[in-house]
């Protein structure tokens, strides 16, 4: 594809993806469409993920900055998706491993850890990137370092998680809440 030679962009695995949604376009605009409407959806989907990572990762842009080509109800009629949801996140866990990328994380215990989430979608694919940034796989959301993450988080999205993830782990929460020096008194 062009954008990869051209433009030097390593599409990873999205390459596939965009290369199918071109001949799957070509044969709509130049022949009749013969496709099962299950195998449409799996190229949509596949293609909405691999546009995701382009926008947010290959060019480091916002879809709000392409408002006069997708309007964001679009976008968030494809993220209501439930499928393209799911591989979405696939996608960005397999871009995360394949990367040795490591995401921005509470450590609890001896390799024990709860990701945080994200203050503006609330996914848990946060990555700390050069110089303490910090970015969000998932929605593409930049910080500038570890606590603007606090400061943006005014719905409460990262001590709700928090909270909920670490009652799960009674035995460990009753160890945080118990500080052996304040109970020697």
């Amino acid at each position: 594809m062009r954008v990869r030679n051209i433009c030097d962009i390593d599409l990873l695995k999205y390459h596939g993806a965009l290369v199918n949604l071109a001949d799957t376009r070509n044969k709509i605009q130049h022949y009749e469409v013969n496709e099962e409407a299950e195998v449409l959806i799996a190229t949509i989907i596949s293609a909405f993920s691999a546009i995701e990572h382009l926008v947010y990762h290959a060019l480091n842009e916002r879809f709000e900055n392409f408002e006069s080509i997708i309007a964001p109800e679009q976008i968030t009629t494809l993220h209501e998706d439930k499928e393209a949801y799911i591989k979405r996140k696939k996608d960005i866990s397999d871009d995360i491993c394949s990367q040795n990328l490591s995401k921005v994380s509470f450590s609890y215990s001896a390799n024990k850890n709860i990701s945080i989430p994200c203050p503006k979608c609330a996914e848990t694919f946060l990555i700390q990137t050069q110089n303490d940034a910090v970015k969000c796989y998932y929605c593409g959301t930049q910080y500038q370092n570890l606590q603007e993450i606090y400061l943006k988080d005014k719905n409460c999205i990262i001590s709700d998680t928090m909270e909920r993830e670490l009652g799960k782990r009674k035995t460990i929460l009753k160890e945080l809440l118990e500080c052996p020096e304040i109970n020697a008194f």
